[in-house]
């Protein structure tokens, strides 16, 4: 399927670049949305499919609007990553919300596995589609609960709508990730059971665009996964055979679950038991709705991402 407009926010950004590439190789024309022109990659100007609009979401002007009003599916990658409470608003939620009220077609939101309430589960259970969002999200990072309440946003605009929650991203020179426990300079700290839920760059894009090219049913929510997932332990063992790491000194989840019992969720990260589950917990990660809705999609081999430079 080709020939469709693509709005794409966040467009330069590391997911946001691979969603760009994805979206022409499928054919589409994209308008890239980016906050600073300067991020750009050289390449973009070689290809007349692509046209770049400078802008701060918060306030979309008018080149924002014609963008959204063309496209035929708007793919909203744009958020922060990192900051409190009051930059996630700002960052987050306040484009979130003016672009709902520019009334896309199709709206497509780059969501996360972090807003689901890890600690309803028993060990190594399932984590799918089915399962409940975070009960005490005052508990978890700023991330999370600007995630949860941008998917309040688009769950409450009435638009159809992707809401895909995209797994741990990862990719070329992006192999850590915090689902491994605590980093202490070359030395991991955590549990070597469960398996990972990673999703490669390149797999969140195949998704993304998928949903900007077919209706959703109203507003459908998905995980987005790769196939293989490995065990913790066996994915730190690749990052040591790297040199990225030197040593995995194993530690059960259940330790630092227990420790922040103790302090009755008192303490920093790994010091609340919400935090603890949704990192650590051994748990399992399904894809079946993705390659059902979505697919089917081929994703990634961790292995490969291993032994490309970092």
């Amino acid at each position: 399927m080709g020939g469709l407009k693509v709005c794409i926010t966040g467009a330069a950004g590391f997911l946001g670049q691979a969603a760009v590439s994805e979206a022409r190789r499928r054919g589409h024309g994209v308008c890239a949305v980016v906050r600073h022109i300067s991020q750009v990659p050289l390449a973009w100007a070689a290809d007349p499919a692509i046209r770049v609009v400078e802008a701060d979401l918060s306030k979309p002007g008018r080149s924002v609007q014609q963008a959204v009003a063309e496209a035929d599916s708007l793919l909203h990658l744009a958020a922060r990553m990192r900051g409190d409470d009051a930059q996630m608003r700002a960052g987050t939620l306040a484009p979130t919300r003016a672009l709902l009220a520019l009334q896309p077609r199709r709206f497509v939101l780059a969501s996360s596995l972090s807003v689901y309430d890890a600690t309803a589960l028993p060990p190594h259970d399932a984590l799918d589609e089915t399962c409940r969002t975070e009960r005490r999200p005052n508990l978890r990072d700023a991330y999370c609960r600007a995630k949860l309440a941008q998917e309040t946003l688009v769950l409450q605009s009435g638009t159809n709508a992707w809401i895909l929650r995209i797994g741990i991203l990862y990719g070329q020179g992006r192999l850590w990730n915090a689902h491994l426990g605590l980093r202490l300079g070359r030395l991991v700290i955590g549990p070597a059971g469960g398996q990972l839920p990673l999703c490669h760059v390149r797999t969140a894009a195949a998704a993304l665009v998928r949903g900007a090219e077919q209706a959703p049913r109203g507003i459908e929510i998905v995980n987005v996964l790769d196939d293989q997932l490995p065990e913790r332990g066996v994915y730190i063992a690749a990052l040591r055979a790297r040199g990225d790491v030197s040593r995995h000194l194993p530690v059960g989840w259940s330790v630092p679950y227990f420790l922040a019992g103790l302090v009755r969720d008192r303490g920093p990260g790994l010091l609340r038991r919400p935090v603890v589950a949704a990192r650590l917990k051994p748990l399992t990660y399904p894809n079946r709705r993705m390659q059902a809705r979505l697919g089917p999609l081929s994703t990634a081999d961790w292995h490969a991402a291993m032994e490309e430079p970092a």
